[in-house]
């Protein structure tokens, strides 16, 4: 994906995300296409959690993909232009320690709405 603002630390989030969103098989949470059918032998997006859930969802639909002989596949060639608005919502210090707290808790804030701010604070 690419944002539609330049600068350094855009470039290395967008750039660290499209690494791993490239090495890990993981989308992001636009432009998922997957079988009907595969989606519902592992049961859709979990209920579970209020943000990451497309990368839970990848996660199994890997699994999923390996025992079929199949692979999931990243496209990268037309990158999908995102927003910034988050950066302008919230202070790199906020959003770092969201990430901190994440790590430091294996995921515990993502099955938080409170603890998913970003996505749920209803700052605009």
């Amino acid at each position: 994906m690419r944002v539609d603002v330049k600068g350094i630390l855009y470039d290395a989030v967008v750039g660290w995300w499209n690494f791993l969103s490239r090495r890990l098989k993981w989308a992001a949470g636009s432009f998922i296409f997957c079988e009907t059918a595969a989606f519902r032998e592992i049961g859709g997006f979990t209920d579970k959690l209020y943000a990451a859930e497309e990368i839970n969802l990848f996660r199994r639909l890997k699994r999923l993909a390996r025992r079929r002989g199949k692979s999931i596949v990243i496209l990268d060639r037309h990158p999908m232009l995102t927003s910034h608005r988050k950066a302008h919502l919230y202070s790199v210090r906020e959003m770092l320690l969201f990430w901190i707290r994440t790590a430091l808790t294996a995921g515990r804030t993502l099955r938080s709405s409170r603890e998913s701010f970003p996505w749920y604070d209803g700052r605009r």
